[in-house]
């Protein structure tokens, strides 16, 4: 790594990984997940450089960021947690106030709940796939 030009961090693997060390062979499949997250980042992208270039209403792009992050949020909030709604980042359910990414997913992993981590990861893919729909649909 000391060499690299660019850390080789690869975090869909480094999920994969744990869920397979800890829950075996009930380790869900992560595929849809991460396409959902491959292709948020692509459209993504294609808005930032919107962001950087204004050509048109900032007010609609406004609209549309706001509309993309609400599209983050789970209605039905974590698993013992509701109150918690964002899919992406939330306060750790034994962290005090510091941040868990994909909380949902990754506590499910901690808690060696195969069930509850394919729940999470079919929650995430949704609100992933939401959220670069709306998006999209900015022009």
């Amino acid at each position: 790594m000391a060499d690299a030009d660019v850390l080789p961090y690869d975090y869909g693997d480094t999920a994969k990984a744990k869920a397979e060390t800890d829950l075996g062979t009930q380790a869900p499949n992560f595929e849809e997940a991460i396409d959902a997250a491959s292709h948020f980042q692509r459209v993504g992208a294609t808005i930032l450089a919107q962001q950087k270039a204004i050509r048109g209403d900032a007010g609609a792009l406004n609209r549309a960021l706001l509309e993309a992050e609400r599209a983050l949020l789970i209605p039905e909030g974590l698993p013992h947690r509701p109150w918690y709604h964002h899919a992406i980042y939330a306060p750790g359910e034994y962290t005090g106030y510091a941040a868990v990414v994909i909380p949902g997913v990754n506590e499910a992993i901690e808690k060696r709940d195969s069930e509850r981590t394919r729940s999470q990861l079919n929650t995430l893919t949704a609100a992933l796939n939401r959220a670069a729909k709306v998006l999209e649909s900015y022009r």
